[in-house]
């Protein structure tokens, strides 16, 4: 039974029924336990449905960042093609946590060509680039306190205060990968919390975010996965702090922080049921005998 409702799901997030997509197979294969190996905390984060969740969040914080969204909006195909977009999203994350380090570095170094072509002005005639460190810092940051967070609120146990710090530490690893570790590196949950608020100043709803919230409150599922879509939504945007909600438009959730807690930890919980291991963590596992 758990199968049968796990495959549209899998099969929409990683274009494979079970989740074994060729780089999952490769993950299974010899090799040495990666960047992170079967002792962090990105393996217990990463290999939790909580990181649905998580990924909702980040592209909602994304999407505030004028010079972010509209280099999305610009050079991606995500109205034609949104599912791609979330495919190749969903490939990186899962291959910088459970892939080898071959893999890792061949994965970094395909998203930095592709960040080489991202470039262009906004509409109020600043530069933008996607290879830009700062920016890229800012993605970065946003993507690891998502993840963070929705493990925190909705997983069961949570996590420690040491080990959320040494969850920010473990990504900084991917900075000189991906090109920006010219720039100051967050080194606690907190410094990464004030990092990104300080950053934040710069949000604003623009034409290019409101078309992306737009997207975001009612992506094109099937009829089946919209209702749980709405609770993960939820959750995702509920567990945003308030100096980002303020900004939100009002075709985006405002639960209360109970209902977030209740919607996050209820649909984590069915996401675990229907959705079983990690396919790419049990991959991992099987490649370094653990």
């Amino acid at each position: 039974m758990p199968f049968v409702l796990s495959a549209p799901l899998r099969g929409l997030i990683t274009g494979d029924d079970k989740g074994m997509t060729d780089y999952v197979r490769e993950m299974a294969l010899p090799g040495d336990a990666g960047i992170f190996g079967p002792g962090s905390v990105t393996w217990k984060v990463l290999s939790h449905p909580s990181t649905l969740l998580g990924g909702v969040r980040a592209l909602v914080l994304q999407s505030l960042d004028p010079l972010t969204v509209a280099g999305v909006a610009r050079h991606s195909r995500f109205r034609e093609e949104p599912i791609g977009r979330l495919r190749t999203t969903a490939r990186f994350v899962t291959v910088a946590a459970f892939g080898t380090t071959e893999q890792i570095t061949r994965e970094c170094a395909t998203i930095r060509r592709v960040h080489d072509r991202v470039k262009g002005v906004t509409a109020d005639g600043r530069r933008y680039s996607a290879s830009d460190p700062t920016q890229l810092l800012f993605v970065h940051m946003a993507l690891v306190q998502s993840l963070l967070v929705a493990y925190e609120l909705f997983a069961p146990g949570g996590l420690t205060a040491e080990e959320s710090d040494r969850f920010v530490l473990e990504w900084n690893v991917l900075a000189p990968l991906l090109g920006f570790d010219s720039v100051p590196l967050p080194d606690s949950r907190k410094n990464l919390d004030g990092m990104l608020e300080e950053y934040g100043r710069g949000f604003q709803v623009g034409v290019a975010a409101a078309e992306a919230f737009e997207f975001l409150a009612a992506p094109p599922l099937s009829p089946a996965m919209r209702p749980a879509y709405q609770i993960v939504l939820v959750a995702a945007v509920g567990s945003l702090p308030g100096y980002v909600r303020r900004l939100l438009p009002g075709i985006l959730p405002s639960p209360s922080r109970p209902l977030t807690l209740l919607a996050g930890t209820s649909v984590v919980r069915v996401l675990t049921f229907i959705l079983g291991p990690s396919p790419a963590y049990e991959a991992a596992l099987r490649r370094v005998g653990a």
